[in-house]
């Protein structure tokens, strides 16, 4: 029996046409969920109940007020040094030395300082290459992702396909999708920063994905309009359940909810390798608030004052959630590209279908 996508009616509607479409019906106010119809960049309200919000461009809007940090900067990299970036910031991650007029390019866009070190930004930014290049199996990786196009296989991710990462960092997942075709593709996170490179980049490569900066617990898109609904890692810096709820709220009848997520494992792994007393405490931390919402189910709202900004995940607990929002669990399975401790792998990967 297959799982794979119905069609919406009763002939299946062109990938063309979905595009064209796109742009129109994509966005909402996260805060009454009117419908958007973003145009002129600049600031902006929700012409019902007036929430703030920001257009950069057709593709990127901030829905929270972030700080503006170097983003302006960021989209303002040429399509020639977004190339070059993917050349050295590498070189310089893995502590390898770099000619002078490479650093001096690299100084003139702040991913540098004046001794050649990456700064806060070089950092961030060289994460996002890494991981990218981890993810396409590039840089020491012998092997893609097979577990991840397998569930996607099955999920039937295609050209008809509408999918929205969650916690998208600077779209590489989404980026990876490409070949696949998918008629539309959402990004959203909270690094706004991060959400400007992955837009650039995309920009570079022939754009086709748009991205938000919005808190997964309010996510500013509409209502069972997606056919797949994705998240690596994310959810477990968030309010588990009220995520899940907008995660689920998003994805059509039938269509697919994709999740990787750190487990107890992580959180031990993590423990095992802290550098200072500090970190071991915030560590020991997060681990509490782990075990306590697997015992008890409660869990702080991250970012409070009772929270230490994340929870590991507990199967048991995320699948009865998604089976009381009306999905079925297709895939529970443990991550097979992740560190583990103990012969215990640190991240499962879940695919559910709602019905």
């Amino acid at each position: 029996m297959s799982i794979g996508f119905p069609p919406e009616g009763s002939h299946t509607t062109s990938a063309q046409a979905l595009r064209a479409s796109a742009r129109a019906s994509r966005w909402s106010c996260p805060h009454c969920l009117q419908k958007l119809h973003l145009s002129d960049p600049g600031k902006n309200n929700c012409p019902r109940c007036g929430h703030p919000m920001t257009i950069w461009n057709d593709r990127f809007v901030d829905f929270i007020g972030a700080t503006r940090g170097e983003v302006d900067r960021i989209l303002n990299w040429n399509d020639e040094f977004i190339a070059r970036i993917y050349d050295w910031l590498p070189e310089l991650y893995a502590r390898k030395p770099l000619d002078s007029r490479c650093l001096r390019v690299l100084e003139d866009e702040g991913l540098v300082d004046t001794s050649g070190h990456l700064t806060v930004l070089g950092h961030r930014v060289a994460y996002h290459v890494m991981e990218y290049l981890w993810q396409t199996a590039q840089e020491g990786v012998t092997q893609r992702d097979e577990q991840f196009e397998r569930i996607m296989d099955l999920a039937a991710l295609g050209s008809d396909s509408r999918v929205v990462d969650i916690g998208c960092g600077a779209g590489q997942t989404l980026r990876t999708l490409a070949p696949r075709v998918p008629a539309e593709r959402v990004g959203l996170d909270l690094d706004i920063e991060a959400l400007a490179f992955g837009c650039r980049t995309a920009d570079r490569e022939g754009g086709g994905i748009a991205f938000a900066c919005a808190n997964g617990h309010a996510l500013p898109l509409q209502e069972a309009y997606y056919t797949h609904v994705m998240s690596r890692v994310a959810l477990n810096y968030m309010h588990q359940r009220r995520a899940l709820e907008q995660m689920v709220r998003l994805v059509r009848p039938g269509g697919f909810l994709y999740l990787r997520v750190e487990v107890i494992w992580f959180d031990l792994w993590t423990i095992s390798y802290s550098r200072s007393v500090k970190q071991t405490i915030r560590r020991l931390q997060d681990l509490c608030v782990g075990a306590i919402h697997e015992t008890t189910g409660w869990q702080p709202m991250p970012g409070g004052r009772a929270s230490g900004g994340r929870a590991f995940a507990s199967v048991r607990r995320l699948t009865s959630a998604l089976l009381l929002l009306g999905c079925q669990i297709l895939i529970v399975e443990n991550s097979a590209r992740c560190r583990k401790i103990f012969g215990k792998p640190v991240q499962v990967s879940i695919l559910a279908k709602r019905i």
